[in-house]
Formats: structure tokens, sequence, C-alpha cells
């Protein structure tokens, strides 16, 4: 098993793959909290062509296609495409260099000519709002730029980004993401000012193969009284290995042995990546409890058992976290606050 850090971390990303698709297409920082004002949206329509989703840690080439809207765009105008900065795609997407990783070229169906440029970040400048750049589109980055050059792009017309050209030059993504957005904003005018269109395409993000066992339980323990052990199956990048579209799951029995290998539990059933247990020990000091299904094993995070516990006590919290309510992922604070206690494990966790 790979070495895990001690202090358990809940990122919005992981908490994202959580969450059981509810976006329907709409970015939560347009649709869901605050409505576009009256001439906001865009225009036009974006779709997925392929893939159907995306394996965490998987090179993956994917292709989104833009319909250019009614108002058309005229020279000097163009269309973005970003990713909320919370992702974690690598390498870096770039328009530099065809045969290199995380290469994204840009295609217009019909003849013209499209200017493709990288930006680390949504520059503030090309947007409407830019002093609310948490609830629009100033959140994202890793953004690709084109502008038309020599011929409008009329309604109807589709221009594609072809993020990576085959696996070889696809950038991986590590961390699960239900709905994981590709941000569309259009220049419909040729005044260097974008608008986020409505309804940006989305896709999954699911957990890779099983490869190896975690499970939390309290810092401190009393010798002789239940406590109880939570268990996740994980892939490699620490993803909980478990998809509510049953792409990915796993199901096994498993054992829970303390220190010196003395076993505290069997068949402890493990259902859609997840399972628990409710044990004691025998004798106090520090210990990592080891766990084992015949196929997977792994650790658990740090405790000490006491005859007696000490008046100050140690837990295990994440104490700043960020959802869809602010620029961070996922849609509310329930989803939040559940990962943190049923599948992180922790005592405690505060919303920012």
């Amino acid at each position: 098993m790979k070495r895990r850090d001690f202090l358990i971390r809940v990122t919005m990303a992981g908490l994202a793959g959580m969450v059981a698709g509810k976006a329907h297409g709409r970015p939560i920082q347009l649709g869901r909290h605050e409505p576009p004002e009256p001439g906001y949206d865009g225009e036009g329509t974006a779709r997925i062509v392929s893939p159907t989703h995306v394996i965490a840690g998987q090179p993956t080439p994917i292709t989104v296609e833009v319909t250019i809207g009614e108002s058309g765009i005229p020279v000097g105008g163009g269309v973005m495409l970003g990713i909320h900065h919370a992702a974690q795609w690598r390498p870096q997407f770039h328009v530099d260099d065809p045969d290199a990783p995380a290469y994204v070229a840009v295609e217009r169906a019909s003849a013209g000519g499209l200017d493709a440029t990288y930006h680390n970040w949504v520059p503030t400048e090309l947007l409407e709002y830019p002093q609310s750049w948490h609830w629009k589109d100033g959140i994202f980055r890793q953004v690709i730029r084109a502008v038309v050059t020599d011929q409008p792009l009329e309604a109807g017309e589709v221009v594609r980004f072809r993020l990576g050209l085959d696996e070889a030059r696809a950038a991986a993504h590590v961390i699960t993401d239900t709905n994981h957005q590709f941000r569309i904003l259009t220049d419909t005018t040729g005044d260097a000012v974008y608008r986020g269109i409505v309804e940006s395409p989305m896709l999954d993000i699911i957990a890779a193969k099983p490869d190896h066992l975690f499970a939390s339980v309290p810092a401190q323990v009393n010798v002789g009284e239940p406590f109880t052990v939570r268990i996740n199956v994980e892939d490699e990048y620490y993803n909980l290995v478990h998809d509510a579209k049953d792409r990915i799951s796993y199901s096994s029995m498993a054992t829970i042995r303390d220190e010196d290998g003395t076993i505290l539990a069997e068949d402890v059933p493990i259902r859609a990546g997840q399972g628990e247990a409710t044990i004691q020990v025998s004798t106090v000091g520090p210990r990592r409890l080891r766990i084992d299904d015949g196929l997977l094993e792994g650790r658990a995070t740090p405790c000490k058992a006491f005859e007696e516990l000490p008046e100050r006590r140690i837990y295990w919290g994440d104490i700043h976290g960020h959802t869809g309510i602010s620029d961070g992922l996922g849609d509310d604070c329930d989803e939040y606050f559940g990962f943190g206690r049923d599948v992180a494990g922790l005592d405690v966790c505060a919303l920012t």
C-alpha cells in the first residue's frame, strides 16, 4: 500500500464525485444560485461528442462540439473553453505542440481561420462582470480561446475543441467528479466581451480500478469499549471506488486485525466500496489497524487506546471547505457534510 498522509482532507473534487448528477447541464454558478442577467447568455449550445465518461488517471481524448447561436460570431469574436479551478487535469492543456500531451486542437467545420491561445485563468478583462468572478465565469482556468480571424462563424456552424488528439497526447484527471463541466463562453459581437452559455457540457469522472483498502477510526478510544471502523475501497488516487451508475463498484468480505495480528473482526461486508464494523481493543497504546479481504489490504488512521480517555481529545476534521454555494463543487451543504461524515469519517467539518 502507498503512503497516506495522516491528515484527512476532504477535497471538493472528491465531494463532487459523490454527487449523483443534479446539475442537468446547467452550471451551478450561473443557473442555481444566481440567474443570468438579461442578455447575459453567450448563445449557442455545446455537447461532448466523446467519451461518455472518464476514468480517473487514464489519459482520455475528449471532443467538445460548440454549435454557434443565432447571432453568429464575427471576425474578432470568438469561443472559449475552460475548466473549473478545482479540476485536476494533468498536464495542463496547451495549444503549442501537437505531439505533446494535453494538446488542444480547435477546428471549425467551415472554411476560415481560428487563432487559438491559452490562458491560465479566464482573462477578467474579457468578462462582462469581472467583479463577481466567484459567481460567474472567472473561476474557470486552463482556458483555450479561439478568435475568428477571417470569416465569420454563421448561426448553426460548429467549432470543435479536441482535448488530446489521441490517448498518447491526452491529459488525465485524477479526482472523481460527477457533472465535470467544460465551461463554454462566446463573444458574439466582436467587442471582446465573453458571456457563458447557459447549458455547458458535462461528463462524469469515475474511480479507477480498486487499489487498496483504507479505514477511519477515532483518534482515541478506551480499552474494552466498542468503536466504529469505517472501511473504504480506494483506487490509487484515493478515490472511493463506487459509482452511482454502477460503472465501477466493489464488494467483498474484510478482516480487521490489530497491530500484533489479533483478529478483531471477520467477514465484514463491503458493499458498493464501503463497509463498517464495531470493534474493541484489549490493550493500551498507539496502533494502526490492518484491513484485508484476500485481494486488497490497507491500514486505518492512527489510533491510541487508553484505560481512561484524556481530558483533552484529538479529533479528525476539515474546517475549511467549499461547494457550489461559493466557488467550489457539489450542489449543497448536505452533500458536503454527508461526505465528511460517511466517506472521510471526520468528527467535524466546516463549510466556508
